[in-house]
C-alpha cells in the first residue's frame, strides 16, 4: 500500500494557499449518516502520517462493510415479513448479494489520487450519506414489492439504479471538488439526477452566459437541481415514470382560466371552476392542457405583466391551484403554463425595490442609460425605432404597441433628493409597465431556476416560453434571436430535464418556419436519452398563416407551398399547429398583396386590423361566416398538417367576436393606463385582440355536447383517430392531384398502419375529387373482385359509412362527389372489415 502511495509525509502537507475540503463544508443530504462515524478522519493533521489515514480508511471501511451486513440482516427480515413466491425471493436475494459485493469501493487503487489531492474527507462524506439515502431507497423498493410481488422486474431495475450510484461515487471521486459548484455538481452526480457528460455541458452553457463569473451560475444551476429533486413528490415520480415519453404529441387545449365555463357571459372563474370543466375537455378527448397565464398580475396586458411568480388571487391563489394540479392528475390530464420571464410589471416586487435605490435589484433588470432615440422608420408593416447610446453605438428595436407608445425605455427616479436626483433608463420592449429583465443576471438565473423548480414539482409538465426571441439584448443589435438566447434556452431546458424527464418546452417564435426551427436546437443527448438542445414542439405561425389563407380563401395553393418546403424537425421534436390563438392575428406572412387582401376580408367580417395591416383581432367562426360545418371543415384542416393539433377555447362551439367583452377590456385598459400615467384617448385603449377573449358561459359548452355540433363531433372523432392509427399522427403526408383548388387530397401513411386517404372540400359548392391512377394505387390497389368493376370500394373512418371510387372505363382517374365541406378519411375495405351503413 505504502509503496503505491509513493509519497513523502512532506510532500503530502498542502500549502497554505490549498487547505483540505472539510466534509462540513460540503452541503448535507437529507437523510441522517449516524450510523458510520468518521471522527477519525475529522482528527488527522495537516501533520499526519500516511499510515494513519491507511488506518483511518480501513477502519472505516470495516465500518461499511459492518453497516452493509446489518442492512442485508435487516432487508432479509423485511423481505420475510411477507409469502412470496420462491423464484421472486431468490431473484431479489441474488440482488442483495450482486449490491454487496459491488458496493464497496476498491479505496486502496484510488488512495494516492486522494491523498494527492486532499479529497478524502469529501468523498467519505459523501459515501456516508449515500449508503443512508441507498438504504431508505432499497426499504422503498421492499415496500413495493410487499404491495404488489409481480413488480419484481422494476424492484431490480431500481436497485440497479441504486447500485450504478454508488459506482458513481467511487468513480468520480477525483472530480473538481475544491470548488463549491463542482460539489453540487458532483452531488447531484452521486445521487443519480445528472452525469458527467450533463455536467460537462452545462459548464460549457454557463461559460456562454457568463463567461467571468460561470462558477456562480453553474453552482447555482446544480444546487437548485439537488434541492428540488430531493423535494419532489413519490406522486410526481411515479407520473413521470408510467407517462409514455411522446405525450406532448397528442391534440392540446388552452384556455384561460378565469374564461372558461363561466356562470354568465361577464362572471369569472377559479381553479376550483376549471376542475369541474375536466369532464368536459375529457369528453372531446383531450388530456393535454395549455393555460394561459395565471400568475399574480395588475392584468395591464392580459397576464403577461406579472407582479408575482405565483397563482393569482382572483383565480384562487396557491391552494386553488394546487387543488386543480392534482385533481387534473388524478384524471391524467397534463398541464403546460407560461414561462414569462422577458419582463415583469413595474408592480412586481423586484421592481418596487429598484425604484427605492437597491442596487441588488437595480441589476435584475436593464439599464440604458443615455440612450438617446434618433429616429423610426416603417419596415414590413412595422415600426422601428433607432438609438444611440453615450458611447455612439447604434441599435434599433421593433415596437410593439406603436399606438400606444414608441419608446423603449422607462425613466425612473431612485432617491428623494430634488437638488440631485439619481434619475435610471430602464429597458423595455412592450408596454411602458412593462420592465425587461436583465436574464444575464446570475441572480435572476437563480430565480427562474426555484420558479422552475416549484412549478415541476408542483406537477407542470410543459412550459411555454414567451416572447423568447428577444430575451438576451445587446447594444448594437436588433436583439434578435442572439447567440446568447439559445444558450439560455439550452439551459433552461437542461435545467428542466433535470428536474423531469418527462418536462417539455414550447418556444414562443413568431417567425417564418425556417426561422423558427432553430429554437429546436440540435438532437443531444441528456441525462442518457436523446433529446432536442431546446424546444420540443414549436407553436407552428407560418402554417396558421396559411391555415388562414387556404380555408378563408378556399384554396389549397397556399397550404402545399409550405407544407412541402416545411423545416424538417428532430424526431423528438414537433410543430404544434393552430387555427386562432389569444394573440393577435399576425398578417406580416403574407406578401404585400395577400395580406392587403386578407385584411380587408377580415374587416369584412366583424375584425379589426391594425399596426399598418401587420395585425388584426377576429374570432375564426366569423371569418367562415358562423357556418359550423365550414368551420369544421377548417378545424379538419388543421389535423392533416403535420404536427400536432391545438384547440382555442371556444374554436370547438364556434364562438364568435366577443365586441362586449372587448370594449369593458377597453375600458379597464384606459383606467389602467392612467394609473401608469399614460394619457391616451379612448380609442388608443381599445386592444383588437380582445375580441377573441372573454367568458364562454358553461352552459353554452354543455348546450354544445349536447346538441352534437357538427365541429365538436370532428374533434371527438379525430382526436379519437389519432389514438389508434399512427398514419394521422406520425405518419408521412403526400399530396395527391384533386382537381380543383378548393379540393385538399392527400396520402397519410405510417410503418403500424394501413393508407389512408384524406379529402376535404373547402368549398360551399359540391365538387368531383379527381384523383390519376398512378397517384392512388400504389397505396389503393384493386382488389380481385373489383378489376372488372372498375372501382375501389373505401369506407370513411369518420362515419363509418362505405363509399367507392369510381374509375371510368379508358380513364385515367378515380372519381369522388363530395359535397360542399365534406371530409372523408378513407381506408380500403377489407373483407374482415363489416362497414357500417353502406
Amino acid at each position: 500500500m505504502e509503496e503505491r502511495i509513493g509519497k513523502s509525509t512532506r510532500e503530502m502537507e498542502p500549502s497554505s494557499s490549498q487547505q483540505p475540503v472539510s466534509s462540513s463544508s460540503m452541503p448535507r443530504l437529507p437523510y441522517s449518516t449516524s450510523e458510520i462515524s468518521t471522527s477519525s478522519l475529522g482528527n488527522l493533521s495537516r501533520t499526519s502520517s500516511e499510515q494513519d489515514v491507511v488506518d483511518s480508511l480501513q477502519n472505516l471501511c470495516l465500518s461499511y462493510q459492518e453497516r452493509i451486513a446489518a442492512l442485508e440482516e435487516e432487508i432479509q427480515q423485511l423481505v420475510a415479513t411477507e409469502t412470496f413466491d420462491s423464484s421472486v425471493l431468490s431473484q431479489y436475494k441474488a440482488r442483495i448479494a450482486e449490491w454487496k459485493g459491488r458496493a464497496c469501493p476498491q479505496h486502496d487503487q484510488k488512495l494516492p489520487r486522494l491523498l494527492e489531492e486532499r479529497l478524502f474527507p469529501v468523498a467519505i462524506h459523501l459515501l456516508e450519506d449515500e449508503l443512508s439515502r441507498l438504504r431508505h431507497e432499497l426499504e422503498r423498493t421492499v415496500y413495493h414489492l410487499q404491495i404488489i410481488p409481480q413488480t419484481v422486474d422494476d424492484a431490480d431495475r431500481l436497485i440497479a439504479e441504486q447500485l450504478q450510484k454508488i459506482r458513481l461515487v467511487d468513480t468520480w471521486t477525483t472530480f473538481y471538488l475544491q470548488n463549491p459548484g463542482n460539489a453540487a455538481a458532483f452531488e447531484a452526480i452521486v445521487k443519480g439526477y445528472s452525469t458527467l457528460e450533463d455536467v460537462e455541458y452545462v459548464k460549457e452553457l454557463c461559460l456562454v452566459l457568463q463567461t467571468g463569473s460561470w462558477e456562480q451560475l453553474f453552482t447555482r444551476f446544480f444546487r437548485a437541481v439537488v434541492h428540488f429533486r430531493d423535494m419532489k413528490s413519490i406522486e410526481w415520480i411515479r407520473r413521470d415514470k408510467e407517462l409514455d415519453p411522446n405525450w406532448y404529441k397528442e391534440p392540446w387545449y388552452y384556455t384561460y382560466v378565469q374564461y372558461f365555463g363561466t356562470k354568465d357571459s361577464q362572471a369569472l372563474c377559479t381553479f376550483d371552476d376549471l376542475i369541474e370543466m375536466l369532464p368536459y375537455l375529457e369528453s372531446l378527448g383531450f388530456r393535454n392542457l395549455y393555460l394561459l397565464p395565471h400568475y399574480e398580475s395588475p392584468l395591464a396586458d392580459g397576464g403577461y405583466d406579472v407582479s408575482a411568480y405565483r397563482a393569482r388571487k382572483s383565480l384562487g391563489g396557491e391552494e386553488a391551484y394546487l387543488r386543480f394540479m392534482k385533481a387534473a392528475n388524478s384524471r391524467g390530464f397534463r398541464v403546460a403554463t407560461d414561462a414569462i420571464f422577458n419582463h415583469t410589471s413595474v408592480e412586481h416586487r423586484w421592481f418596487r425595490r429598484a425604484r427605492k435605490g437597491d442596487k441588488r435589484y437595480i441589476d435584475y433588470y436593464l439599464l440604458r442609460n443615455g440612450r438617446k432615440k434618433i429616429g423610426e422608420v416603417e419596415r414590413n408593416g412595422n415600426v422601428i425605432c433607432r438609438y444611440e447610446d453615450p458611447d455612439k453605438t447604434i441599435s434599433e428595436r421593433i415596437c410593439i404597441f406603436p399606438d400606444v407608445d414608441r419608446t423603449h425605455g422607462l425613466l425612473v427616479t431612485t432617491n428623494t433628493d430634488t437638488d440631485n436626483p439619481t434619475v435610471l433608463q430602464f429597458y423595455r420592449s412592450f408596454y411602458p409597465f412593462q420592465v425587461d429583465l436583465n436574464l444575464e443576471n446570475v441572480l435572476v438565473l437563480d430565480e427562474i431556476f426555484h420558479i422552475l423548480g416549484e412549478e415541476v414539482n408542483q406537477g407542470i409538465l410543459g412550459k411555454r416560453m414567451d416572447a423568447i426571441p428577444y430575451w438576451i439584448k445587446k447594444p448594437g443589435t436588433d436583439s434578435d434571436s442572439l447567440k446568447e438566447t439559445h444558450i439560455l434556452h439550452s439551459l433552461l431546458k437542461t435545467f428542466l430535464r433535470h428536474l423531469s424527464s418527462r418536462v417539455i418546452v414550447i418556444p414562443e417564435v413568431v417567425k417564418s418556419a425556417r426561422s423558427a426551427a432553430s429554437y429546436i436546437g440540435e438532437p443531444k443527448q441528456l441525462l442518457g436519452q436523446w433529446d432536442t438542445s431546446e424546444g420540443d414542439l414549436l407553436f407552428a405561425f407560418e402554417m396558421q398563416a396559411k391555415l388562414r389563407e387556404m380555408n378563408y380563401l378556399q384554396t389549397v395553393v397556399p397550404f402545399w407551398q409550405l407544407v412541402l418546403e416545411l423545416p424538417r424537425l428532430p424526431e423528438r421534436a414537433d410543430w404544434l399547429n393552430l387555427l386562432e390563438h389569444h394573440d393577435e392575428t399576425y398578417l406580416s406572412f403574407y406578401s404585400d398583396q395577400v395580406r392587403t387582401f386578407m385584411a380587408s376580408y377580415i374587416e369584412q367580417h366583424g375584425g379589426v386590423v391594425y399596426k399598418n395591416e401587420s395585425s388584426a383581432g377576429c374570432r375564426y367562426s366569423n371569418c367562415l361566416d358562423n357556418n359550423l360545418e365550414r368551420l369544421a371543415t377548417a378545424i379538419f384542416t388543421l389535423y392533416m398538417c403535420p404536427g400536432v393539433p391545438l384547440i382555442y377555447y371556444g374554436l370547438e362551439i364556434g364562438w364568435e367576436n366577443n365586441p362586449l367583452h372587448a370594449t369593458l377590456a377597453q375600458q379597464w385598459q384606459q383606467q389602467i393606463f392612467e394609473k401608469f400615467e399614460l394619457h391616451l384617448p379612448k380609442d388608443k385603449c381599445f386592444d383588437p385582440r380582445e375580441l377573441q377573449r372573454g367568458p364562454i358561459p358553461k352552459s353554452k359548452l354543455e348546450q354544445a355536447i349536447h346538441q352534437k355540433l357538427p365541429t365538436i363531433e370532428i374533434i371527438r372523432q379525430l382526436n379519437d383517430l389519432r389514438r389508434h392509427r399512427p398514419s394521422l399522427c406520425s405518419g408521412q403526408i403526400y399530396p395527391i392531384d384533386s382537381g380543383h383548388r378548393s379540393l385538399l387530397s392527400m396520402i397519410r401513411v405510417a410503418s403500424k398502419d394501413v393508407p389512408l386517404l384524406c379529402v376535404a372540400n373547402l368549398s360551399p359548392q359540391p365538387l368531383c375529387l379527381t384523383i390519376p391512377n398512378w397517384q392512388l394505387e400504389p397505396y389503393f390497389s384493386k382488389k380481385k373482385e373489383e378489376r372488372e368493376e372498375n372501382h375501389i370500394a373505401v369506407i370513411d373512418l369518420l362515419t363509418q359509412h362505405r363509399l367507392v371510387l369510381i374509375q371510368q372505363p379508358h380513364d385515367c382517374y378515380f372519381l369522388l362527389d363530395m359535397a360542399p365541406f365534406a371530409r372523408f378519411i378513407l381506408q380500403q375495405v377489407d373483407h374482415s372489415i363489416k362497414p357500417q351503413n353502406e
